[in-house]
């Protein structure tokens, strides 16, 4: 049976989810926090810098939740810095909401992601499974 991989491109931004495989032109869904809510954006310049707040990202990680439901492998990339790891406070969220999808991660990948198209980042994770002989 073919095990579902999923690969999540975690920035503070904007997360990139590939549920489809990874395979070049896979579709990818994209999923932005709501900056458009000016309230939002008050709140959270006041958290910047300080620790995370759960309560303002809860709908940002909620929507990416969606897209992993089903997976039975999830591979993270993230740029990894600093006290905005996106990527680790996502985990962090999945670890204390969703346990059981927080267990399908298989590792978290640091990259330059801001530089890194749909097409690169799927050709790290064919990467990443050929090195960790990681097989469907």
């Amino acid at each position: 049976m073919t095990k579902k991989f999923v690969v999540v491109c975690m920035s503070r931004n904007e997360a990139r989810v590939w549920n489809s495989g990874t395979e070049p032109n896979s579709q990818v869904l994209v999923f932005h926090p709501p900056h458009e809510n000016a309230e939002y954006r008050k709140e959270r310049e006041m958290h910047e810098g300080g620790r995370f707040s759960e309560h303002f990202d809860k709908d940002y990680f909620e929507s990416i939740v969606g897209a992993l439901t089903g997976a039975d492998q999830i591979l993270f990339v993230g740029h990894g810095k600093g006290k905005a790891n996106w990527m680790l406070l996502l985990i962090q969220y999945l670890e204390g909401k969703h346990p059981a999808l927080a267990s399908k991660v298989v590792d978290s990948v640091e990259a330059d992601i801001e530089n890194l198209t749909d097409g690169q980042v799927l050709a790290l994770a064919r990467e990443w499974k050929e090195l960790n002989k990681f097989n469907n």
